[in-house]
Formats: C-alpha cells, sequence, structure tokens
C-alpha cells in the first residue's frame, strides 16, 4: 500500500508499506499530477524503510514519472528527501540520488527530519520567487 499524506502540505509525505501494485504506483504518479499541477513550491518525504514496497521498478517508475513531467518538477519541486537510518547507506547514496533527480535531495535519518528539511526547501524556493 501507498499512503500519500497532504496534511503538511505543501510538504508530501508518502510511506510505502507491504507490497505494492503497479496500480497502485499509478495512482500516487496520477496524484503527483495532481500537486505538481497547482504550480506552487512543494516537495515530498519518502519513508523508505517502512516497507517491502519501494523496490527496483519503483525507483524507475519514479525517473520516468520525474524525466515525463520535468520542466513542472523543475520549477515547483523544491525539494526531496528519503529516510535512511543507516548512516552509511545514507553517505554512500546521497551523491547518486542528487544526479538523479532535478530538485535538491537529502537522505535523512528520520521522517521529521526529512519534512523540517523540506519545508525550509520550500521557504527559501517561495522567497525566491516572491
Amino acid at each position: 500500500m501507498i499512503n500519500v499524506d497532504r496534511s503538511l502540505w505543501p510538504v508530501i509525505v508518502i510511506r510505502f508499506e507491504g507490497d505494492v501494485t503497479l496500480g497502485e504506483h499509478a495512482n500516487l504518479y496520477d496524484e503527483l499530477d495532481e500537486l505538481i499541477a497547482m504550480e506552487t513550491p512543494c516537495g515530498i518525504v519518502i519513508d523508505h524503510e517502512a516497507q517491502d514496497g519501494w523496490t527496483e521498478h519503483s525507483s524507475h517508475l519514479f525517473r520516468a514519472w520525474i524525466e515525463r513531467n520535468a520542466e513542472n518538477v523543475q520549477r515547483y519541486c523544491a525539494g526531496g528527501a528519503a529516510k535512511v537510518s543507516n548512516p552509511f547507506t545514507r553517505k554512500a547514496a546521497q551523491p547518486v540520488l542528487a544526479r538523479m533527480v532535478p530538485f535538491p535531495i537529502k537522505l535523512v535519518k528520520s521522517l521529521d527530519d526529512g519534512v523540517i528539511w523540506v519545508a525550509r526547501q520550500i521557504e527559501m524556493a517561495t522567497q525566491a520567487v516572491g
């Protein structure tokens, strides 16, 4: 299951739990299409560990969505964070992820750290526009 929590808008928290179907992935990207279409700075925090649902296939789908929406993602996605509690994995994966996405990204040890970091990115993006 994929849970998209909009309660902290413009920060969106995405949690993957258990097995995730292709239909659930499709619904996620439909929802992200809606959010990016709002044309306001926003950001995402992904719970990258509380699931078996984030797979290599998930990564491919995410990259494909970013490529299809590159212009709007660059314009409106102020930042992204992913919870990775293992410090070695965080350090090793950070530069790889930074090359994969067209927005600032940070691997964090907790969802709270991710929410705080993404909120700051949104604040900076909003100040730059306004």
